[in-house]
């Protein structure tokens, strides 16, 4: 009785049995599941802060670990900042790459060869209108030459425009008058009912300061 009772049990396990349990049956899973994500070695990227920045307090880097975990490191900075500048962050070994050797061309022959001069922007652009307003623009000052009375000046966004208005009882049609120095891009004449407008466009978000001098007023912008 105890002999037919074993073979029965042997019967049933060699139902379920491989033939060779290193061979992969139908089920076994080929694809692997670590699929590695591609992405290149960092080496530069670059930014631009908006108008408004003037101190650049910290940096924030967000990386990921060896855990797939994410993390932040900040870096403290408190420093002046021109938005003007884009801000580039850089690999130290990118700093330290020797530059590459470039190979001396044959000289040009000289009916052939063109010298380009280049011109500088000067320091101070100067604008007048009507005869009886003068704009003196440099980077972040604009001097303003009349002997007409201020009547008020205030500051409306998007775009940024510093507006002057003063007194006089003239006429003309509206007029757009080209700067382009510093931060200064043009100015727009208008009048109406005894007065005219300077509206001053700026290249971004600024505070100013109006301050009266001897021979009109100053614009200084921070």
């Amino acid at each position: 009785m105890r002999a037919i009772i074993i073979l029965g049990i042997g019967l049933v396990a060699s139902c379920f049995a491989r033939e060779n349990p290193f061979l992969p049956t139908s089920e076994t899973v080929t694809t692997p599941t670590n699929i590695q994500e591609q992405r290149g070695d960092f080496e530069q990227q670059a930014t631009t802060l908006p108008s408004r920045a003037r101190v650049l307090q910290y940096v924030v880097f967000g990386y990921q670990g060896v855990d797939g975990g994410t993390e932040e490191l900040r870096m403290e900075v408190d420093k002046n900042v021109d938005w003007h500048d884009p801000l580039v962050v850089t690999t130290e070994s990118l700093l330290l790459r020797p530059a590459p050797v470039s190979v001396p061309s044959e000289p040009v022959p000289e009916p052939l060869r063109q010298e380009t001069v280049e011109l500088k922007q000067p320091l101070v652009k100067e604008v007048g209108f009507g005869g009886f307003i003068v704009f003196e623009a440099t980077q972040m000052r604009l001097k303003v030459l009349t002997n007409d009375v201020l009547v008020r000046h205030f500051m409306v966004a998007d775009p940024y425009k510093v507006v002057l208005d003063f007194e006089r009882d003239t006429a003309f049609y509206t007029k757009v008058l080209e700067v382009k120095n510093g931060a200064f891009k043009t100015i727009t004449m208008g009048n109406h009912n005894g007065r005219y407008r300077a509206a001053i466009l700026l290249d971004g978000h600024y505070l100013y300061e109006l301050k009266k001098i001897e021979d009109g007023y100053e614009v200084l912008l921070k």
